[in-house]
């Protein structure tokens, strides 16, 4: 519909430029002293980005005390003015029941 169009552009516009993303990934370090994650993430479509292994910081409004490398998780990242990438949301993701 126009509406829901107009909506969407208009809430684009709100925070230019667009340095936020929302991505799964998977962690394969957790740094608690420090407050990273080493994350292999997806790609990133709208910035033409392939997928990567980063280190991000994490939001100190987080909870890092569950996370475990392996985990597969969702989570929003925002790029600073330093370009550091800060973790500002996180779901751990339910892994599949393994039946061994």
């Amino acid at each position: 519909s126009k509406t829901s169009d107009f909506q969407r552009m208009h809430h684009e516009d709100q925070n230019p430029p667009d340095r936020e993303a929302q991505v799964m990934g998977v962690i394969n370090a957790v740094d608690r002293s420090n407050r990273t994650l080493n994350i292999s993430r997806e790609a990133i479509p709208k910035w033409n980005r392939e997928p990567a292994t980063l280190d991000f910081a994490v939001d100190d409004s987080l909870d890092m005390s569950s996370l475990q490398p392996g985990m597969n998780i969702h989570f929003t990242f925002v790029i600073t003015e330093d370009w550091d990438f800060v973790v500002t949301e996180l779901h751990i993701m339910e892994e599949a029941m393994n039946h061994d």
